[in-house]
């Protein structure tokens, strides 16, 4: 539905890239999470914990490009429509 297009920071040691967010489908209610195991002893798991937000909550958990994000792929799913961002802001006006 949606994808997101991140510039380089090189003083972060962050290359530039692609977020794809697709739809696939809604999550039943009280659907068990399992989070993936770190792939060996000496690194940190990728995800170690998950949370279920409402739109309203984004803020408080996600940078901010991440909510704009979020937000949408909340609009294109609503509207049937894919669109295309850089750092979460539709890069057409037709995907506004």
């Amino acid at each position: 539905m949606v994808l997101d297009w991140i510039s380089a920071k090189p003083e972060k040691n962050i290359a530039a890239g692609a977020n794809y967010v697709y739809w696939c489908g809604r999550v039943p209610d009280h659907t068990a999470v399992t989070l993936p195991e770190p792939r060996n002893d000496h690194e940190d798991p990728e995800l170690d914990h998950y949370r279920w937000l409402r739109g309203a909550e984004l803020e408080g958990y996600c940078a901010p490009y991440q909510a704009r994000r979020v937000r949408a792929a909340l609009q294109a799913r609503v509207h049937g429509t894919l669109m295309e961002l850089r750092h979460g802001h539709p890069l057409y006006e037709e995907a506004v």
